[in-house]
């Protein structure tokens, strides 16, 4: 789960996410909810990482793989693997995370459907604090999602019910707190949890 998350933030976008993915699947088979809960949320804030960081992990990918002009005149090529070895080196995919884990950096509906499992599983936990660090990213992702008025207020309704409790999401999530930044949050009125919920579970629109 660490391991995902680090490889994402630092620039392995694809292997992170593939990474957060195989740590779901093994949380969920040993019955480890929180854990599984945690990577779920952790892969949805892999999944909005920028774009660049899928064409960055790339463009070095294609680099290390294409030999030069002297070394492929002095080196023969190593054999491509057959399928079936293909097949047993890759691991299993997890259930409805492992298409996320494939899918491209800077997916809104991803990552969407990544931390409404992450919150229903932090809610079956009773952990108030990361049920607010899901639905604080939510908020980043439905601004992503071009659903600007929903993320906002769900935005505003998470920091202020957070900081009755003490909390303070964006120190968490500091791509979230710089998606959110300059937001004009002015006479809304906030949400109740079980309301900051049903919004993030809520379809595209």
């Amino acid at each position: 789960m660490t391991l995902g998350w680090a490889q994402a933030a630092g620039g392995e976008a694809v292997r992170g996410r593939r990474t957060l993915t195989e740590a779901i699947r093994r949380a969920t088979a040993v019955g480890q909810r929180w854990t599984t809960a945690m990577s779920e949320m952790l892969l949805g804030r892999a999944l909005l990482l920028p774009k660049a960081a899928d064409s960055a992990a790339a463009a070095a990918g294609s680099a290390a793989a294409a030999p030069d002009s002297a070394a492929a005149a002095e080196e023969s090529p190593a054999p491509a693997p057959d399928s079936a070895a293909a097949a047993e080196e890759s691991p299993a995919p997890a259930p409805d995370s492992a298409a996320a884990a494939e899918g491209s950096a800077g997916d809104p509906e991803w990552a969407l459907a990544a931390l409404r499992r992450a919150v229903a599983l932090f809610v079956a936990e009773d952990d108030v604090g990361n049920v607010l660090a899901c639905l604080f990213t939510g908020a980043q992702a439905l601004l992503a999602a071009g659903r600007r008025e929903e993320g906002v207020l769900l935005a505003v309704s998470v920091e202020r019910r957070a900081a009755r409790r003490g909390i303070f999401p964006g120190a968490a999530d500091p791509a979230g707190s710089a998606a959110l930044a300059g937001v004009d949050t002015s006479g809304i009125d906030p949400l109740d949890e079980t309301a900051m919920i049903t919004m993030l579970g809520t379809g595209p629109r």
